[in-house]
């Protein structure tokens, strides 16, 4: 999505931890509108100079919520996570009041399955994603990033393993060896768009695309650059 198109759209974000707080400062730096909304006012002092504005209230109070006119804003991001009480309240209220796009923290399983029970349309547990990811880039150490895109699939980074060295794509047969694609070869001086004609060299960084199942089966194979 383009920094143009994103200036159109806003957020409320409900909760100011550092969950919400990094939301806040980074929707804003993309150029977004943010309604920043918490019961601290420490808390809103640290996103002042980021949100659009700013609200020192309880969002577990009905009044405030009706009065902040939830139902325009494109997106509703609850980041209240350690009180799970005030969070479901929150959420609840949201709903009922016509808020669209719901995306909640929640602090652990129990608490995502009731989010996801509420209507909540995305749920992120911040802690345990951290956790799954950080755990396979140690498990396989050739790996210097990771997306998940969903639960099967992903996008990772991998050093140039040496057996790839001054070899093709074409030559490597990786998509037809391992069910995964190369989608980019990263260099320092940019990036490189592959064909059957490229050649890997040491200094290129590979970035693959496919079920993550595949993708571990790639990396066990190949084991450390």
């Amino acid at each position: 999505m383009s920094r143009k198109k994103m200036k159109n759209l806003q957020f409320a974000v409900i909760g100011l931890g550092i969950f919400g707080t990094e939301m806040v400062k980074t929707l804003a730096n993309k150029g977004c509108e943010v309604l920043a909304i918490d019961s601290d006012p420490n808390r809103i002092a640290e996103v002042s100079d980021y949100a659009t504005h700013c609200v020192n209230a309880d969002a577990t109070d009905e009044k405030v919520l009706e009065q902040i006119g939830l139902p325009s804003f494109d997106n509703v991001i609850i980041g209240i996570g350690s009180n799970i009480q005030a969070s479901i309240m929150c959420t609840l209220l949201c709903k009922e009041l016509g808020a669209k796009n719901i995306t909640a923290k929640a602090i652990n399983a129990n608490h995502a399955a009731i989010l996801t029970k509420i209507g909540v349309d995305r749920v992120i547990v911040p802690e345990a994603d951290i956790a799954v990811k950080t755990a396979t880039m140690v498990a396989y150490p050739q790996m210097s990033d990771m997306i998940e895109l969903t639960e099967e699939l992903a996008i990772v980074e991998i050093d140039m393993p040496a057996s790839w060295c001054g070899k093709s794509l074409a030559e490597l047969r990786i998509r037809e060896k391992y069910g995964v694609t190369v989608i980019f070869l990263l260099h320092q001086d940019g990036n490189v768009t592959p064909s059957g004609d490229t050649v890997c060299r040491d200094d290129y960084t590979v970035v693959l695309g496919g079920p993550m199942d595949n993708l571990e089966t790639l990396m066990s194979r190949l084991g450390t650059k």
